[in-house]
């Protein structure tokens, strides 16, 4: 779970290097000393590592989201109200 702004853009980073590393290995093509089998699920921890990476951030993101929007709400009441 994401809990401040500077978690945000380490877990941000993290998620452009996991999307690059994915992106790189068909690429790189089949490995002499790797078995096909380990290359797939190599790829395939990568990919649900990203997932979980991208859940926590939009997760963040829509906590964010919602405070904001408290935010907004209670300066309006204030502005209602009056001083």
């Amino acid at each position: 779970m994401i809990k401040d702004e500077r978690q945000y853009r380490i877990t941000k980073a993290q998620a452009a290097k996991f999307e690059h590393a994915i992106k790189r290995q068909p690429a790189r093509g089949p490995a002499k000393k790797i078995h096909p089998l380990l290359q797939k699920a190599e790829v395939d921890a990568l990919r649900s590592q990203l997932a979980d990476l991208r859940a926590e951030l939009k997760e963040y993101e829509a906590s964010q989201a919602k405070k904001r929007s408290a935010r907004k709400r209670s300066r309006a009441r204030r502005t209602i109200a009056g001083p």
